[in-house]
């Protein structure tokens, strides 16, 4: 699954990072999305800072199916920032 929206917040804690994204809808409705990229250790491993995304970014995600399906949560497989560049989520760690 992928997904367009704005960056609410980029929460770069312990034990996981998140990012709450706005996403809307083809009806016009906005919906939040909090999705997980990983521990703020591998995710600096990755490529990640602190400041790799900042709220009111326009970003893509394309989400991991299975750990939805497996943890029901949202876990990034790939995050494209406004310039273009790809970030690595821990959920790609994960399937490599």
């Amino acid at each position: 699954m992928t997904l367009n929206g704005v960056v609410r917040e980029f929460q770069w804690t312990y034990p996981h990072c998140y990012i709450q994204l706005l996403v809307t809808d083809s009806n016009g409705q906005q919906k939040e999305w909090a999705i997980e990229s990983g521990t703020p250790s591998l995710s600096m491993h990755l490529g990640w800072s602190k400041e790799s995304i900042k709220a009111g970014d326009k970003v893509t995600i394309e989400l991991s199916p299975d750990a939805r399906r497996i943890s029901g949560r949202n876990a990034a497989l790939t995050v494209t920032t406004p310039d273009g560049k790809v970030l690595h989520g821990a959920a790609a760690k994960c399937e490599s």
